[in-house]
């Protein structure tokens, strides 16, 4: 049998402050999902970082909830670009 190598998609840092975002403002999987138009199960695996973070849900994130919350979240600008920290 071959290796099999995994890869983390989203760091912990970023998963941990997703799930610290959404417990603050009382926000569970299926209402975050229902904001940004997509899966339960997706936002769920986004949280617990096992999904990569998608360019269509980053931007309706930025729309929903605007670019301050997109920067806690996701470390961008309100341009939606990662920050360079």
């Amino acid at each position: 049998m071959g290796n099999i190598t995994t890869t983390k998609r989203w760091t912990t840092e970023k998963q941990t402050a997703l799930a610290a975002w959404m417990q603050a403002r009382g926000l569970s999987d299926a209402e975050l999902a229902a904001a940004l138009k997509c899966d339960r199960s997706f936002v769920f695996r986004l949280r617990r970082g096992q999904r990569e973070l998608k360019p269509c849900v980053r931007c309706r994130f930025l729309a929903e909830f605007g670019a301050q919350a997109a920067a806690t979240v996701f470390g961008e600008d309100e341009d939606g670009y990662a920050d360079a920290r």
